[in-house]
């Protein structure tokens, strides 16, 4: 998934409750680190999936997910919505294809810019073959 894991992995421009992301895994968490009650770190229980929450007015929000890798580098093992799609349910498969929506569209509507460009590029490449043949056939006939 070359072009869906550039998406950003941060989750703040819609919040996710944690239980609403749980609802869409069957995996369970104990927790792993509690911060000053407000930021506390789960952990799945072969401690290969990492969720960070925030506490806000009584509920837990997704602040980020980690998944694999930590032993090799902490700091760099972050991922979005789809880089949990092998063990998403169906619902969750679902919601992170609307979460996403807006930037799944970006990525399609700028293959088509692109694309219209290039094409755009061939044609005038395409004038300039036939302008050459016709000074070659002008050359040619003198």
């Amino acid at each position: 998934m070359k072009f869906i894991n550039k998406i950003k992995s941060g989750f703040d421009k819609k919040l996710i409750e944690f239980k609403t992301l749980k609802d869409f895994l069957d995996e369970s968490f104990k927790i792993k680190t509690n911060w000053a009650s407000a930021y506390t770190d789960w952990i799945n229980k072969d401690e290969t999936l990492e969720i960070g929450t925030v506490g806000i007015k009584g509920k837990s929000y997704i602040d980020k997910i980690e998944r694999g890798g930590f032993e090799q580098n902490p700091y760099n093992c972050y991922i979005n919505g789809f880089g949990l799609w092998d063990i998403l349910n169906k619902q969750g498969k679902e919601f992170f294809l609307k979460y996403y929506a807006s930037e799944l569209q970006d990525i399609k509507d700028k293959f088509r810019d692109e694309i219209r460009y290039k094409k755009n590029e061939i044609n005038k490449l395409k004038q300039n073959e036939i302008d050459f043949n016709k000074e070659i056939e002008q050359l040619t006939n003198t």
